[in-house]
């Protein structure tokens, strides 16, 4: 009976996105329903009732994510003020994420209903009831065992004894889902919600993390590069071994942070109200008529080379926390091309990318440490000028456009002050990231939901949602952003 309620949900759940009835949201399918109190004081819960009107609408405005011609707009939800934070927003869209995956990867249109619930109890009591019998036959006695095996009987044991420890934790996990706590917040219990958040912080993880690991991937180019292969990497080289294992290797994760979400709006917030953004300096110099994946490296490039120069001269820098971000947000975006590719809005095999690393390689790979790294290719910027004037302009050796391209802006942006120098490369960064995000494949993100999403999904999730918030225009960031 169980095995049958199962397979029946997931057959009906699939019969009706066949229908194109799968955008029935729990609790209230019209988005001016309104969800008990959002008013309250709590964090979560004023999210929560936020994503919940949110999801509806993003919903069938995600079929074509066009922020050109499609308007998103939430009936009955209040602009957002930058002037009263907007943490709000964010937290809201991290749930959004979590009830979306809900949505596309589980039964969450079926489960969370009236029915759903009868469904989970007799599946419930239907195990456990067997597990019951099962155990009174075996304790009774009789003659079971002159048909049975003692091993057939332990392994029956033992598979329902799993399967009740199964079920058991579906339920706990349905009990204390973003659903059921919507259920609450609907019938006007949201202090049970903030109640049982306290209580029970244990069973209660969603209050904390908010549904993603809230982590930013990083490659950094120069240090791979450096990097003397030894043993182990030495013999994956003799072997062949394809280099995106070796990219593996050097990868790791940072948090994202905090601040980085206020630069965003703050960013978005500027791109409607200026017309020339402080970008402007590098895009002179030909930088936005390379190609995407040519701009990420060398954005990275440049990028690494200003830290390093800056650490040198002026450890002391007041603007160490724009620094920091930019170089973040430099490692993030490599690691994505290098990583995941599938979510950026490029085509770029990995030979190429392989020929820009082995380029930089040739360059930089006796250097040592980073800082001398950054100098031994700066330094080379002389005598490629002077080839370039003897051999003409010649696009022979892709890598040392790219290379000499990368070495201008740092030039460039040595003769500004330190403080316009990371605002310059802060901007940049903020606007490939959202180029990136605006861009990229829908059925790419919405797969990245499934391993939690990462921070450009999130990204894809908050630019069109982003006209909530007052003083923000999506049409004028996307003519921007072209």
């Amino acid at each position: 009976m169980a095995g049958l309620i199962k397979y029946g949900e997931k057959t009906w759940v699939l019969k009706s996105v066949s229908n194109d009835k799968s955008d029935i949201v729990p609790f209230g399918s019209g988005s001016s329903e309104c969800l008990g109190d959002d008013t309250t004081k709590d964090g979560y819960v004023s999210a929560l009732v936020m994503a919940h009107k949110l999801i509806k609408e993003f919903k069938h405005y995600m079929v074509h994510y066009n922020i050109k011609r499609f308007h998103f707009e939430v009936n009955g939800l209040n602009k957002i003020s930058q002037r009263d934070g907007t943490s709000s927003f964010w937290d809201a869209l991290q749930l959004e994420m979590g009830l979306m995956y809900d949505f596309f990867y589980t039964k969450a249109s079926k489960t969370y209903t009236k029915w759903g619930s009868i469904r989970r109890s007799i599946s419930f009591a239907c195990t456990m009831f067997v597990l019951i019998g099962f155990f009174w036959i075996v304790s009774k006695g009789g003659n079971w065992h002159e048909h049975y095996s003692m091993v057939d009987v332990f392994i029956t044991g033992v598979l329902l004894v799993g399967a009740l420890v199964l079920e058991i934790y579906a339920v706990t996990i349905l009990l204390f889902s973003n659903w059921t706590m919507l259920w609450l917040i609907k019938h006007n219990k949201s202090e049970w919600v903030i109640q049982l958040g306290r209580k029970f912080p244990w069973l209660f993880p969603m209050l904390k993390n908010k549904e993603w690991s809230k982590m930013m991937g990083q490659f950094d180019l120069f240090g791979f590069c450096i990097k003397e292969e030894k043993g182990l990497l030495k013999l994956l080289g003799l072997l062949g071994i394809p280099d995106k294992f070796n990219w593996q290797l050097h990868t790791n994760s940072v948090p994202v942070p905090p601040d980085l979400y206020s630069m965003i709006l703050d960013y978005m917030h500027h791109l409607c109200t200026n017309q020339h953004g402080a970008e402007s300096v590098i895009a002179a110099l030909g930088f936005y008529k390379q190609a995407v994946y040519e701009q990420i490296f060398i954005g990275h490039l440049a990028t690494e080379m200003c830290y390093h120069d800056v650490l040198v001269q002026a450890n002391t820098s007041q603007n160490s926390n724009t620094k920091d971000r930019c170089r973040i947000l430099s490692h993030y975006t490599m690691y994505l091309i290098l990583k995941c590719p599938s979510v950026l809005p490029l085509s770029v095999s990995d030979d190429q990318l392989k020929l820009i690393i082995d380029g930089l390689k040739l360059i930089v790979k006796n250097a040592g440490d980073v800082g001398k790294a950054c100098q031994m290719l700066l330094d080379k910027t002389p005598t490629w000028l002077s080839e370039k004037q003897t051999q003409g302009d010649t696009k022979s050796n892709d890598q040392r456009v790219n290379f000499m391209l990368a070495c201008k802006i740092v030039l460039k942006l040595k003769e500004k002050q330190e403080e316009e120098r990371w605002r310059i490369l802060k901007a940049m960064w903020l606007r490939t990231l959202l180029y990136l995000a605006i861009n990229g494949s829908k059925i790419n993100h919405l797969q990245q939901l499934r391993q939690g999403g990462e921070l450009l999904t999130l990204l894809w999730f908050a630019i069109p949602q982003s006209d909530i918030v007052d003083g923000i225009d999506i049409v004028k960031i996307h003519d921007r952003l072209k």
